[in-house]
């Protein structure tokens, strides 16, 4: 499998060289701050797929340029907004796109296991979100965050306003709310506990990444995953429900 790595200069993009140089595994490599216009790509066709680690502001381009040449591209980018978002899913008419919001196996279990915990939820917990990350981290909050949030929606059936900030409100919390609270500081990889307050107990439920490998190998085992997929969006779940039969 040869890679086309986007944001190749960044901590993501040299952590994810290593572990492509660890497998034996071909790569090149794109910093994405020379890129102006499709023309400045010089990846040509020689390789599988294309593993992003870089900025939401390339999006326009780098979509428009996976599908010129008809490749695979695994998103491990965070904090792509509402138009970026219609966009990939416009593009995966075209092609296979690999998006999560966090590609860490784990974290994905988590997620499954928050669902299924939904809906044997008692009446009266109060859901919270402490997502922590290192003082780099640009948006809050987290994907992971949202990701989690998103899933325990889904599974109880019934919508929770998010709330990320309590002193704009300065009023008493309604149970049909989740809320997020994002810490940054330090070299933190990635940490998130939910928690579930009830009137006599607390449940709280922790993912620790404990390097950025945990994301870069997610990252590959994605690209190998979908490598030979019919256009299509597929996420983590997607592949943690094939990968279980």
């Amino acid at each position: 499998m040869n890679v086309l790595v986007i944001g190749v200069n960044g901590l993501m993009g040299q952590t994810l060289v290593k572990d492509l140089e660890a497998l034996n595994l071909n790569y090149q490599g794109i910093n994405p701050k020379t890129i102006q216009s499709i023309k400045d790509f010089d990846g040509g066709e020689a390789f599988d797929v294309i593993i992003d680690f870089s900025h939401p502001s390339i999006y326009p381009i780098l979509l428009d340029y996976a599908i010129k040449h008809n490749k695979p591209l695994v998103i491990g980018t965070t904090g792509l907004n509402e138009t970026i978002e219609k966009a990939i899913l416009k593009a995966s008419q075209s092609i296979p796109i690999f998006k999560s919001a966090n590609l860490s196996y784990g974290v994905n279990i988590l997620n499954q296991i928050l669902k299924d915990y939904m809906k044997a939820l008692e009446v009266g917990y109060d859901i919270e979100i402490i997502e922590q990350h290192h003082n780099q981290k640009i948006d809050a909050p987290s994907g992971t965050a949202l990701l989690l949030k998103e899933g325990m929606e889904k599974a109880s059936n019934k919508p929770y306003k998010t709330v990320c900030d309590r002193s704009k409100t300065q009023e008493k919390r309604t149970q049909n709310e989740i809320g997020i609270h994002a810490i940054r500081g330090g070299n933190i990889v990635g940490d998130h506990t939910v928690m579930f307050a009830g009137e006599n107990d607390q449940l709280m439920f922790t993912h620790k990444a404990q390097s950025k490998h945990l994301f870069t190998k997610g990252a590959i085992k994605a690209a190998q995953y979908i490598i030979q997929k019919k256009p299509g969006l597929y996420s983590m779940e997607t592949l943690i429900k094939e990968s279980r039969g």
